[in-house]
């Protein structure tokens, strides 16, 4: 309704026109934002355990890069960072704790740099999209409005 009336933003016009369903694209729910940080911040504190400050510090600030955007995003940004968060947070955590069970040693060099680039891969894609913003992932040929359907 409101893209057919021309209120939408451009994000929504770029989304819409490459085909992604928009239902609900600017309901923020609290408890997935809420829920999102948590994820992060949970994830990021087995950093700080297992002695990589540098990367539970860079992470922090990507963190607080996060909630600027979303702070300052219009309402239908905001709903797809609070989406986009809990679940490439989520799927952080899972390879987390697969990877805590699956090899629970991590004292051999290519196990710890094996679990550090599993792990912080989702959290560096959720920086780099919300950086991005739902109109121009859209842009991006091929994957881009299957990301914004997936992550929205």
């Amino acid at each position: 309704v409101l893209i057919d009336s021309g209120m939408s933003t451009n994000s929504l016009r770029r989304a819409s026109k490459k085909g992604v369903d928009l239902r609900s694209a600017a309901e923020v729910r609290w408890a997935t934002c809420v829920g999102g940080v948590a994820l992060y911040v949970f994830g990021v504190s087995f950093y700080g355990e297992g002695g990589h400050v540098a990367i539970c510090g860079a992470s922090g600030g990507a963190l607080l890069v996060i909630v600027a955007r979303w702070c300052f995003a219009w309402r239908d940004e905001k709903a797809f960072i609070g989406s986009m968060l809990a679940k490439l947070a989520g799927l952080s955590i899972v390879i987390e704790l697969l990877f805590i069970f699956i090899h629970p040693d991590k004292t051999a060099y290519w196990v710890d740099v094996l679990y550090t680039a599993l792990t912080q891969g989702p959290l560096m894609l959720l920086f780099a999209l919300v950086l991005l913003g739902r109109g121009w992932i859209v842009c991006v040929p091929c994957v881009g409005p299957w990301l914004v359907q997936v992550l929205g």
